[in-house]
């Protein structure tokens, strides 16, 4: 008996064949396969490093793993669309959430487990402080605490920066130091 061709499986009766004579514990290797069937592989689907699953008829769309990080490319044209009828989320290996979008609804940026950024109807609500190179306000700014304070830091000049601040029903405007600790009064205005 000769060895059995890889382009001698052209059917499924041929693989079914080849089933039947391979033990359990062989693993027998094939250049190609095509199925137009679908394929079960219940045990999972191993690749080396740098191979690729590809899928598309350009191989489009490529998951693979080349060493040290893991890739889904979307090579081809158009989008790459995740999608989920609840929501999607982008979630680390222990399960922690990253990012989350929930359909109809928000979508919130963690932080080590916490919410930092989350859209809303109206625009966003941040959680913690921002900061950023410049703010532009087309409309109202409030700034709602139980003592507000508005600082504004002058870096090219060592402790002389002004600090506005409502304490009472009074506006004070105070030259404070870099340290934010000490300030002393310029004006109040009651």
């Amino acid at each position: 008996a000769g060895a059995l061709m890889d382009s001698e499986l052209t059917s499924i009766a041929s693989v079914k064949a080849l089933n039947q004579g391979v033990a359990t514990g062989d693993s027998p290797t094939f250049a190609g396969l095509t199925s137009t069937g679908e394929i079960t592989a219940n045990g999972g689907i191993a690749l080396g490093d740098s191979d690729k699953a590809t899928f598309g008829a350009s191989d489009d769309l490529q998951i693979y793993h080349d060493g040290s990080d893991s890739y889904i490319d979307d090579a081809g044209q158009g989008s790459l669309a995740i999608r989920g009828s609840a929501s999607v989320s982008l979630q680390n290996y222990a399960g922690g959430v990253m990012l989350k979008g929930n359909a109809g609804s928000d979508t919130v940026l963690y932080h080590n487990g916490s919410t930092k950024l989350a859209t809303t109807a109206t625009g966003i609500d941040v959680t913690g402080t921002a900061t950023m190179d410049g703010l532009t306000v087309d409309g109202n700014a409030i700034v709602q605490t139980t003592q507000p304070i508005f600082i504004l830091k002058e870096t090219d000049v060592t402790d002389q920066n002004t600090r506005l601040r409502n304490t009472a029903g009074d506006l004070q405007i105070q030259t404070i130091n870099d340290a934010f600790t000490v300030a002393s009064n310029r004006l109040t205005l009651d």
